[in-house]
């Protein structure tokens, strides 16, 4: 995820989740733009992730592009603390 301009708020992902998106993603069967109008993936104004985690590190795994259509930018700044990429686990 480094190099994406996004930061990690959340320390672990789950690794289950991660891999039904990344076998949708491969399959062909994952179709951003349906899945942003119901569920975005979130960020705020220092481009840190609100929601989304999961489907961004399994689009990295996929070897997928992200849309800029898939991004939801707010205003203001989220209080979570960030985390660096490496540090986040997969479990």
């Amino acid at each position: 995820m480094a190099g994406s301009g996004l930061t990690a708020t959340q320390t672990t992902v789950d690794a289950s989740r991660v891999n039904i998106y990344v076998e949708e993603m491969l399959s062909g069967n994952w179709q951003w733009l349906p899945l942003n109008r119901r569920n975005p993936i979130l960020v705020d104004e220092l481009g840190k992730i609100m929601s989304g985690h999961h489907r961004l590190i399994a689009a990295r795994i996929a070897g997928i592009h992200v849309p800029a259509d898939a991004e939801q930018r707010f205003p203001g700044r989220t209080q979570r603390p960030t985390t660096a990429w490496h540090d986040v686990l997969v479990r």
